[in-house]
C-alpha cells in the first residue's frame, strides 16, 4: 500500500507542476500585446488622434472592459482590426465554440479622428 499511495503523490504533484505551467503561458499570451495585433495598419493623416492599431486597441479595450469586464474581454483575443476609408477602426473579438455552445462577440467602431465610438455592441 505504501508504493501506491508514494506512486499517486508523485503523479498528482506531477500533474501540479503542469498545471501550473500551462496558467503561467496563459497568463503571459493573456498580457502580451504584440501576440495579439501587429501594428501594421496606420492612418495616413497625422492629424487624427487614434493613428495605429495598438492606440485602437487600448482605447478599444478601456471602454469595452468597463461594460463586459476586463476577463469576457481577454477571452475573445485575438482581436480582428481593420482600418475603413482611412477613418474608421473597426475591432472585434474572436469567437470560440465548445462543444455545443458557442457565444457571441464584442464590436467596437471607432472614429480614427477623434475616437469617437461610432458603434458597440455584444452579439448573444
Amino acid at each position: 500500500m505504501l508504493h501506491k499511495d508514494s506512486l499517486f503523490r508523485s503523479l498528482t504533484q506531477n500533474y501540479k507542476s503542469i498545471m501550473w505551467i500551462c496558467i503561467i503561458l496563459l497568463i503571459i499570451l493573456f498580457f502580451t500585446d504584440n501576440f495579439f495585433f501587429t501594428n501594421k495598419q496606420k492612418v495616413k493623416n497625422d492629424g487624427y488622434l487614434i493613428r495605429n492599431e495598438r492606440t485602437a486597441v487600448k482605447i478599444a479595450e478601456a471602454i469595452l472592459f468597463e461594460h463586459y469586464g476586463k476577463m469576457k474581454i481577454y477571452l475573445e483575443k485575438p482581436f480582428t482590426i481593420s482600418l475603413k476609408s482611412d477613418s474608421l477602426w473597426y475591432i472585434e473579438g474572436t469567437s470560440y465554440t465548445t462543444g455545443f455552445a458557442s457565444g457571441g462577440v464584442f464590436h467596437i467602431t471607432l472614429s480614427a479622428r477623434n475616437g469617437r465610438v461610432i458603434e458597440m455592441y455584444h452579439d448573444k
